[in-house]
């Protein structure tokens, strides 16, 4: 249901209750919350956000334009004191990413994108290299996105038949904590003890990913630290690191990346195997 959105949840202990803003109303045997940092199904079951949140002192823009540069598949940065600015190509559309972090503390309303674009523009208006030219294109971006770098830290994240999956529930940081490879992780383990147990699989599945929710907000933090360079001399090596790296050949590259903070969480995390669970299509064999 496309242009809508919840206005109350009541949970009964046999199936939830849901009214919509548009007034309509229906009842679900479960409610799963992936509407990210901002949750609006969080603050419904869980609480208030100003409460959840811890602001790391980083925020992050980003936003799609033409590959003016001519970049294909390549990636070009830029690094000062307090800031980093990227674009990279993106292979499925043939256009490029433009990302800009930088560290700072900031009073903005999270849904006014106009405020938002100002906000980078007075950030990065006198930046020089190639951000005249990225900024060019921000008015007309149709898929901007600007927010803090901050974790949610929430203790539990099932309520009853309400439980939040990814960032709504477990933030341990954009760009910094691994949250995308953490999100797809934890959905595939609520699909798999949904399949195992129903309702009463939404507490397995917080018990099974717990471990590495812990994991990965502790080193977010750290990582924040080294991302966003915090001296002149992280500045100056920064560049010919990531030169290097991108030399290698790609199992190289892959096998250094899994040996980085981010990557020894997920690389030595065992997950559960629930394909005995999987049903196949009518006259497809299981995989």
């Amino acid at each position: 249901m496309f242009g809508d959105s919840i206005a109350d949840l009541h949970d009964d202990g046999e199936g939830v209750d849901v009214t919509f803003d548009s007034g309509m109303r229906h009842r679900f045997d479960l409610v799963i919350g992936a509407d990210g940092l901002h949750s609006n199904v969080r603050r419904l079951a869980f609480g208030s956000e100003e409460e959840l949140q811890r602001p790391l002192g980083g925020y992050l823009a980003v936003f799609s334009m033409p590959d003016v540069f001519g970049l294909g598949n390549h990636t070009l940065a830029h690094f000062s004191v307090g800031k980093l600015v990227g674009v990279y190509g993106v292979r499925q559309t043939g256009q490029v990413r433009a990302g800009f972090l930088f560290r700072g503390e900031l009073t903005y309303d999270h849904r006014d994108k106009d405020q938002q674009k100002a906000q980078l523009v007075k950030e990065f208006g006198d930046y020089g290299w190639k951000v005249p030219q990225l900024l060019e294109h921000l008015e007309n971006a149709e898929d901007f996105y600007f927010d803090s770098i901050a974790q949610i830290t929430l203790d539990s994240w099932v309520a009853g038949r309400v439980a939040l999956v990814g960032d709504a529930g477990y933030s341990p940081g954009p760009a910094v904590g691994g949250g995308t490879s953490l999100a797809v992780v934890a959905a595939y383990v609520l699909a798999g003890e949904l399949a195992a147990a129903g309702p009463a699989g939404l507490r397995n599945y917080e018990q099974v990913i717990r471990p590495l929710v812990d994991s990965s907000r502790r080193l977010s933090p750290k990582i924040m630290g080294t991302v966003i360079p915090s001296n002149a001399l992280a500045v100056r090596l920064r560049p010919g690191a990531a030169a290097t790296l991108a030399k290698l050949p790609t199992s190289l590259q892959r096998l250094i990346w899994s040996q980085n903070a981010v990557g020894k969480v997920f690389s030595s995390t065992t997950l559960p195997d629930y394909s005995d669970l999987l049903k196949p299509e009518r006259g497809q064999p299981v995989p």
